[in-house]
Parts: C-alpha cells; structure tokens; sequence
C-alpha cells in the first residue's frame, strides 16, 4: 500500500512537463495523496527540527512553525 502511494506520488511529481522538482509542488502532491488540505515538510537532524521546506497554505505554515517553536510532531 505505501508502495502505492509513492508511485502516485512520483507520477504526479513527474508529469512529463517539467522534470524540475520545487518544493512547493512536493508538499502539494503529498497533500493531494493523502486527502489532506494541505501540507509541509520539515527537515530534521536526529530528533532536532532544522526548519520548514515548504508549506501549502497558511495553516500548514502554522502548524509547522507551532511544531518547530514548541518542538513537537517528531515522527
């Protein structure tokens, strides 16, 4: 199943109109797979957040800075 995912994933990533991969399109894609209304990446270094990648909207931005100031959401 998680391969599934990754392969729709990827197809929407590639589309044949633009082989550059930007960030922004990253945490779309990933919210568009996973039903959610939006989504970000956050870079870490062990268990320590080393900032945000890309949000989706204003929400995502918001939690992923809440996650960042308050050093929660670690997976």
């Amino acid at each position: 199943m998680a391969g599934e995912r990754r392969l729709r994933i990827l197809a929407k990533l590639f589309d044949g109109t633009d082989v550059e991969l930007g960030t922004k399109r990253l945490c779309e894609v990933c919210a568009e797979v996973t039903f959610m209304s939006g989504a970000g990446i956050m870079l870490m270094s062990d268990d320590l957040p080393r900032g945000s990648v890309c949000t989706t909207n204003d929400v995502s931005a918001l939690v992923e800075q809440l996650q960042y100031d308050l050093g929660e959401g670690r997976a």
